[in-house]
């Protein structure tokens, strides 16, 4: 009778798959380091002490990928694990309650599906630090240009979080709960217009130079990014046309305008409902604030590209009736005089003719005929619309151009005063990389047209 015995894969295997499970472990926790660190000078400006404990927590962390490979045994690896917990753990506790620091509790905002990769990424490598912490100890250290290769694969892994748009809550949004509602003349500052259940959002605001008219008119601009991800930050949350809407945005400042932009809340924490609630409340915030910030409350103007023109077309079409205002300032109009729509939808039962994924995103918005309608802001339009002014590229290859041409034929049908612009060759937003023909009109024609239309609308 042959019996079999089962033997042991020889060591040098072991040590293989020990070592390919340490690299991901350090490559995890650094990549973590990296994401804090990137929240010292982001912060700076808000808080010092807020940007110190990121800096200190970034260079703990980052020491601590560098132990595990430098010094592999389980005493280290067990030192390690319990770091990366406490990290996440805290970051679970400053977004369920914020942190106090001196005399001000910090609480961050929650933008996208991005930003819930800290706490996993760190939980993975306490997970992976305590499995190994329990095997044969690797004794040897790691070669140095393999410790290298993991702090530049790291560094790649948050670049290329960032490039997608993320803005992650480590770093972009932390906000003190409880401050006066002020920005200085001439000046922009970050504001907390209103609050998620756990999380506030905010809202950059600039004023005019202190000899432009008061009360001002305002223009509240609405990134895109297809509700997964972008943010107020014009110039990152614009895309390749974010450098056009920055020209925008400063140039209406200038001309004695309040512009403000806002963050809101995304999938999958958040359904596309919830993003009308968004941007309604942040014009409700305006008005139920307007003598602080020196605001015009019959002058308020929305301007937003692709999701952000479709909450820009909800806000001038979907009155109260429609039940999105709902939570703070109700006593407040969330309605708006002016809208100009980029690249938006506005036929969520019609999305043929764009990119084939954007029909995957439709669960934003609801599983049944009557929620899609119910979000399309073509539902809506009725004789007292604000007026509109609608662009849209003729070659979008994300939303087809029967949106832009479908709202505005709802829009001249009740009489409310509307221009279409469709942009020849033109694709996805203000600016689209140009294929073999450049886009008519161009990106600056546009944005001409963007700052006349408020000029003409809510300058008094």
């Amino acid at each position: 009778m042959t019996q079999t015995i089962a033997t042991r894969p020889p060591m040098s295997v072991q040590r293989a798959k020990h070592e390919a499970l340490l690299y991901w472990a350090a490559l995890l926790t650094a990549a973590a380091a990296i994401i804090h660190l990137s929240g010292v000078w982001e912060q700076w400006p808000l808080s010092v002490p807020l940007s110190v404990l990121f800096l200190i927590g970034a260079v703990i962390q980052f020491a601590a990928a560098v132990a595990v490979v430098a010094l592999p045994t389980r005493r280290i690896f067990s030192l390690v694990a319990l770091l990366n917990l406490a990290a996440a753990l805290l970051w679970v506790f400053s977004h369920a309650v914020g942190l106090p620091l001196i005399t001000t509790l910090w609480q961050p905002e929650m933008l996208s599906i991005f930003d819930l990769l800290l706490a996993p990424m760190e939980l993975l490598a306490a997970l992976l630090l305590l499995y190994l912490a329990e095997r044969p100890s690797l004794t040897k250290p790691l070669r140095a240009w393999r410790t290298a290769a993991g702090v530049v694969a790291a560094f790649i892994l948050v670049s290329s979080l960032t490039w997608l748009g993320s803005s992650a809550a480590a770093n972009a949004v932390w906000l003190p709960t409880g401050t006066s509602v002020s920005v200085p003349a001439g000046q922009t500052a970050t504001l907390t217009y209103c609050n998620l259940p756990g999380s506030p959002l905010a809202m950059d605001l600039s004023e005019p130079a202190a000899s432009a008219h008061r009360p001002a008119p305002t223009v509240l601009f609405i990134h895109g990014g297809a509700g997964i991800m972008g943010s107020r930050q014009l110039l990152v949350g614009g895309g390749t046309s974010g450098p056009y809407w920055v020209t925008v945005y400063d140039t209406l400042v200038k001309r004695g305008f309040v512009a403000g932009s806002i963050d809101y809340g995304l999938w999958p924490l958040h359904s596309a409902q919830d993003m009308i609630k968004d941007a309604k409340c942040a014009v409700r915030f305006l008005r139920a604030h307007a003598s602080e910030l020196g605001i015009d409350v019959q002058r308020i103007g929305v301007a937003g590209e692709s999701q952000g023109g479709y909450l820009g077309a909800m806000l001038g079409t979907a009155g109260p009736s429609a039940g999105f205002d709902v939570g703070q300032y109700l006593d407040q109009s969330s309605g708006v005089q002016a809208v100009a729509d980029i690249s938006g939808f506005s036929d969520l039962l019609n999305m043929t003719g764009g990119a084939s994924w954007t029909s995957s995103l439709m669960g934003e918005f609801g599983d049944s005929k009557a929620a899609l309608q119910a979000a399309s802001p073509i539902t809506y339009v009725a004789p007292g619309d604000p007026p509109f002014l609608i662009i849209h590229g003729t070659e979008d290859p994300i939303l087809a151009p029967h949106h832009a041409q479908e709202i505005y034929d709802r829009l001249k049908a009740a009489n409310v005063p509307a221009t279409l612009v469709m942009v020849q060759h033109g694709g996805h937003g203000l600016y689209w990389p140009p294929t073999d023909q450049p886009q008519q009109p161009g990106p600056d024609a546009l944005v001409q047209m963007i700052g006349d239309l408020f000029v003409k609308t809510l300058m008094p």
